[in-house]
């Protein structure tokens, strides 16, 4: 196939119309190494992804993107020998620093040889590739990818710390992970993403699917530390079951421009997902958030809460969708987002909605932006606390709501640091 490059076109935001030829090959070398399961699963996201365009300004998801100054088709494909998993770190609080017996915390590249049959069955429940082009080239191209599994009734007292670094320099890199938590079973998982000596644009396009069985519990937090001179598209879909429960933080502070999907269906009766994150683009960062979430089936709710802080060029970018089945009834699902714009530069846009075919349910939405309180300030510094300390604090409370909902405290502190951090540069 070859790539075609128009730049006629307003609606366009990337520089091609058609997938490079470049990656195509890379399909196929990477396809002849994996298990024939797992190909049939590859052949058909790939197949997937060859039907659908590229995504433009005609989509309201990607109305406010713009990838046009990232030569994608040109940057390097990234044949990492070795994992991108930098560190995993166990804290059980019995002071054990092994995982139990039956749980799996690696990578595919390194899981993929010793237990085939384990990869195969988490990525059979993959429902990623039809979620749009990028997912599906995710699915089809995934160099690696992060998996956790916990088996039937294992219940974690402690921590699941990843750190995972991605080699972004000039390249591309695609990835999928995947966290399945069997019926019964409890953890808490802590995740960050970073890309560290990235001094050049490169672009990470990821999908993970996270599944948590009938009665299953897991806390999920992730924060998303990109370079600036990274550019991130992620997929991220979570599948609760009967009696499920998910609690999932996400923190959105780095990259050059992110776009992330965050998607909650609940399929099992009883079904419960408390979804809360923080974005602070500042320094003409694009940080543009896809949430839904999908009530499958009765007596099901959820909880989400986003907020923002925009400064110095930032845009932030936020779309929600509360989505209720007709069997879904005794529904009870609410979603917020707050923004608070710091200077005339930034830019916030939110957008919640609803779409509700049920008549038995609970469901509100709602929405603000507003600049910091003049009155707080001059509350503050009446109380001999300058200007800049007065501003870190309020915004500082404006997000802290979302940051105590990290359950690590030592990723509360660093969110804390990266939000002064921030603040010092305006």
């Amino acid at each position: 196939m070859m790539t075609t490059i128009t730049e006629s076109s307003p609606y366009q935001i990337f520089s091609i119309t058609d997938q490079p030829d470049s990656w195509n090959e890379v399909y196929k070398n990477r396809l002849s190494t994996l298990p024939k399961s797992l190909q049939t699963k590859r052949k058909a996201a790939w197949d997937a992804a060859a039907l659908l365009e590229f995504p433009d300004r005609k989509d309201e998801s990607w109305r406010w993107m713009n990838y046009k100054d990232l030569p994608i088709s040109q940057l390097e494909v990234v044949e990492n020998g070795q994992s991108f998993l930098s560190k995993v770190t166990i804290t059980m609080e019995d002071g054990s620093a092994e995982l139990p017996e039956g749980v799996i915390v690696s990578s595919i590249k390194e899981l993929l040889p010793k237990n085939p049959e384990l990869v195969e069955r988490c990525f059979s429940q993959s429902k990623a590739a039809p979620k749009g082009k990028f997912a599906a080239l995710a699915t089809a191209l995934a160099d690696d990818g992060l998996i956790i599994y916990l088996p039937k009734s294992m219940r974690l007292d402690g921590q699941i710390k990843v750190e995972i670094d991605l080699p972004l320099e000039n390249s591309l890199l695609w990835t999928h992970s995947i966290i399945l938590i069997e019926e019964d079973a409890q953890a808490f998982v802590d995740v960050d993403w970073m890309s560290s000596n990235n001094r050049v644009d490169g672009m990470h396009i990821g999908v993970m699917e996270v599944f948590v069985a009938d009665r299953a519990h897991l806390q999920l937090d992730e924060v998303q530390l990109l370079d600036h001179k990274s550019w991130n598209i992620n997929h991220a879909t979570a599948t609760l079951g009967r009696d499920a429960n998910l609690v999932w933080n996400t923190a959105v502070v780095g990259a050059k421009s992110s776009k992330n999907f965050i998607e909650t269906d609940l399929v099992g009766k009883g079904a419960n997902a408390q979804i809360h994150g923080l974005m602070f683009p500042e320094q003409e960062q694009v940080v543009n958030l896809d949430t839904r979430q999908n009530h499958w089936d009765a007596s099901t709710s959820s909880d989400l809460l986003f907020k923002s802080v925009a400064a110095d060029q930032g845009r932030s970018i936020w779309h929600g969708m509360i989505y209720v089945d007709p069997k879904a009834q005794q529904t009870d699902a609410y979603q917020s987002n707050k923004n608070l714009v710091i200077d005339d530069s930034a830019e916030v846009k939110s957008a919640p909605g609803l779409e509700i075919h049920a008549d038995d349910v609970k469901c509100s939405h709602g929405a603000t932006v507003g600049s910091i309180d003049k009155d707080e300030l001059f509350y503050l510094e009446a109380r001999g606390i300058r200007y800049e300390d007065a501003q870190k604090l309020i915004v500082e409370g404006f997000l802290g709501e979302v940051v105590q909902s990290f359950k690590d405290e030592k990723t509360r502190e660093v969110l804390r640091k990266i939000i002064n951090k921030k603040m010092e540069r305006f």
